[in-house]
């Protein structure tokens, strides 16, 4: 890499890095959103990892008819009656009026929540608490059909109050109400961890035991205005962690930005101009314009500061630089004092007085030098 092209890249390296992340950015965008297929967590068409197309086949060759109902449209046009099971996944798209509807249309049949969140079950039992699983937990509980069973996922939610699958915040498995179940452990339902220790046959049970089975997936298009969803209810789960990891980035700007700079870079100067060169043009414009009284003036300042400096008065006060000239050569204090004294003076007339007094003025340095 030329210097030329180094320095180019060190000059703009903020602007490289901001125009690189949106390129990754938007890079990520369009790859995600070709993914094929449906990609719905727990989903009964999505092949995915995290889907459970796996479940419904299982289902399917067990003689369940299975019926897949997406939004609350869907599921009031299928009939719910005695022996059907209603399983719901996806209940962070319910909200109060969807719950209500759900309630009132299955009431006949047995509804299973899968991974309801925590609002949703308020008024039925205090809200889960996330959990990690460590190991297997067994169902130990009263129900025949889940207690010689055992499940293995990652993490769940755990409910307040008796139930199967217990765990030391609660219970996986519960049911708050005549035919409605809570499922904590959805993960167990998904393709990659249905099979894995008993979670297949706890599927199987939990939703395959009617003769019918409605797999209700909601849609938030059908809530309300009078839907109040919690905030964090409608966040990507990402998002937390996403927010931490730019506040992170902005503070290393911040410091990256406000180091130390280092010692002072000497750069050359694009012009170097005398000071007699200056001199020069400034008399050519006094000159040009016929000012003598700042011709004057500039003289009468520039002696006094030369005569201050060899006399070492201290000050380039006219009355002490004309005391000392005095009391060096001898000349009277009033001639002196007109001499060098910068507006006390008439300013000259014409351009001889101008040559006249500035021979003066280098007669008097002369006279200081020679002293």
């Amino acid at each position: 890499m030329s210097s030329g092209l180094r320095v180019r890249v060190r000059r703009h390296r903020t602007a490289l890095i901001l125009t690189a992340f949106v390129l990754a950015v938007v890079a990520i965008s369009v790859v995600a959103g070709q993914r094929p297929g449906n990609t719905v967590p727990l989903d009964p068409e999505n092949a995915g990892p995290d889907g459970a197309r796996a479940l419904a086949r299982v289902l399917e060759r067990h003689d369940v008819d299975v019926t897949v109902a997406r939004g609350a449209a869907a599921l009031e046009s299928q009939s719910v009656t005695e022996g059907t099971t209603v399983v719901v996944t996806s209940t962070e798209q319910l909200g109060e009026s969807t719950l209500s509807r759900l309630r009132d249309h299955a009431s006949a049949g047995d509804v299973v929540l899968v991974d309801p969140p925590g609002w949703l079950t308020t008024s039925l039992t205090t809200p889960p608490t996330r959990v990690r699983i460590p190991q297997h937990v067994s169902g130990a509980c009263a129900d025949p059909e889940f207690s010689d069973l055992a499940i293995r996922t990652e993490e769940a939610l755990a409910f307040d109050g008796p139930g199967c699958f217990g765990h030391t915040e609660g219970s996986l498995l519960v049911s708050p109400a005549a035919g409605l179940t809570l499922w904590g452990a959805g993960q167990a339902l998904s393709n990659e961890q249905v099979v894995r220790a008993d979670n297949a046959a706890v599927a199987l049970r939990l939703v395959g035991g009617g003769s019918a089975l409605v797999w209700y997936v909601p849609d938030a298009r059908d809530l309300t205005a009078g839907d109040a969803l919690p905030l964090s209810e409608t966040l990507p789960d990402w998002i937390l962690p996403g927010l931490w990891v730019l506040a992170l980035s902005g503070l290393a700007l911040v410091g990256w930005r406000i180091r130390r700079l280092g010692a002072l870079a000497v750069e050359p100067i694009p012009v170097v101009v005398k000071a007699v060169e200056t001199t020069l043009a400034r008399g050519r414009l006094y000159q040009r314009a016929g000012d003598r009284g700042h011709a004057a003036v500039a003289l009468r300042t520039a002696s006094l500061h030369r005569l201050a400096r060899r006399l070492r008065t201290g000050s380039h006060d006219p009355e002490d630089v004309v005391a000392a000239v005095v009391a060096l050569t001898g000349r009277e204090s009033g001639d002196v004092g007109r001499l060098l004294s910068p507006h006390s003076a008439a300013p000259p007339r014409t351009d001889r007085e101008l040559i006249h007094l500035a021979g003066q003025l280098a007669t008097l340095e002369e006279e200081v030098r020679h002293a």
